[in-house]
């Protein structure tokens, strides 16, 4: 378990949601209902990374 100052939830618990959400990720297919420019899904990849790097590293 980390600490709650740097990350506030178990460790377990964060490495299970990292693993189901890399599986939708994985699953995922561009919609046509979906109008996201090339840079807002950069942005967001860019965060969903930079957070599953941070609960995999703890």
């Amino acid at each position: 378990m980390t600490s709650p100052g740097r990350f506030p939830f178990p460790c377990r618990l964060d490495r299970a949601v990292i693993i189901a959400a890399d599986a939708a990720l994985v699953a995922a297919r561009p919609l046509p209902e979906m109008r996201f420019s090339d840079a807002e899904l950069i942005a967001l990849l860019e965060r969903y990374s930079h957070v599953r790097a941070r609960v995999l590293r703890y």
